[in-house]
């Protein structure tokens, strides 16, 4: 893993203190202080770091505020990360300092008053990301929607992904709370479709599914382990007509909505509220 480290000139010794901490845990960094050679272009270096590091780590204080190149390296970043649709830039404060508006997301550690516990859980947060993105063969962003659903002091981080989206994305749950009730949060936030218009609609409804198996309703959402990958399932129930008398769900995967009867087109209701949601990209205009 390779993160870029963006930081002020002033902050030089809590910077290396943090490029330390995150060499020893097995992460390369691209450091100006310590990789910029004498005579070397620190625009060329920046240019080359921020397009193949993994993340950009902004250290984020006083002086990194009234900095002209950290402004530069975290807007880069902040484009990377929203042409890629992918988390990039991570936040960590030095100081209680508030940061951008553009980047106050959940990407956001403090490192005071304990600058080791700080680095730890950036650590964490990106190795965390990159086991789910590996396990659900999508890359790890944040929807467009809050999906934070506790406050932090209570909160536990699951992922959650599916076969309809083309990212994985982190959720903040009460992990006392039933799954049903996550559900029902996530189905408010990303506004994803119950009902169908028309006179053959279809009925939408959702399930959490855990390594391979369905969780039951009542279940606490704490059964499944920290920063666990649930995998949200579609059920599309189609009404008694279109059964001719047998009527039943239809579990549903992705790849596009299956097609309505031809005399009733239905718009894709779930592909809209995806793209919606940030969890899949539009299509191009006039394709």
């Amino acid at each position: 893993m390779k993160v870029f480290v963006s930081h002020a000139g002033p902050d030089i010794d809590a910077t290396f203190q943090v490029d330390d901490l995150l060499r020893a845990a097995g992460i390369k960094t691209y450091c100006d202080r310590r990789t910029l050679q004498p005579g070397e272009s620190f625009l060329e270096f920046m240019e080359t770091g921020l397009s193949q590091a993994d993340y950009c780590l902004l250290l984020w204080s006083q002086a990194a505020r009234d900095s002209v190149y950290v402004k530069a390296e975290w807007l880069a970043a902040l484009n990377r990360m929203l042409v890629e649709q992918r988390n990039f830039l991570v936040v960590a404060r030095l100081e209680n300092i508030p940061v951008p508006t553009l980047v106050n997301h959940r990407l956001y550690v403090d490192l005071f008053p304990d600058l080791a516990a700080g680095v730890a859980r950036v650590v964490a947060m990106v190795q965390h990301d990159q086991t789910a993105a590996l396990t659900s063969g999508r890359v790890v962003a944040p929807a467009k929607a809050e999906l934070n659903f506790a406050p932090p002091e209570h909160a536990q981080t699951v992922y959650v992904t599916s076969q309809l989206w083309e990212i994985t994305t982190p959720v903040q749950a009460d992990p006392q709370a039933p799954v049903a009730w996550l559900l029902e949060q996530l189905t408010k936030a990303l506004k994803l479709p119950t009902q169908g218009t028309g006179p053959l609609a279809r009925r939408y409804s959702y399930r959490l599914r855990y390594q391979g198996a369905f969780l039951d309703a009542t279940d606490p959402v704490g059964q499944v382990p920290p920063h666990g990958l649930l995998e949200l399932i579609t059920e599309e129930h189609l009404p008694a007509a279109a059964h001719l008398g047998r009527p039943k769900p239809v579990h549903y995967l992705g790849g596009g909505a299956p097609p309505t009867p031809k005399s009733e087109p239905e718009p894709d209701a779930l592909t809209a509220a995806s793209q919606a949601a940030g969890l899949l990209t539009a299509p191009t205009r006039g394709a």
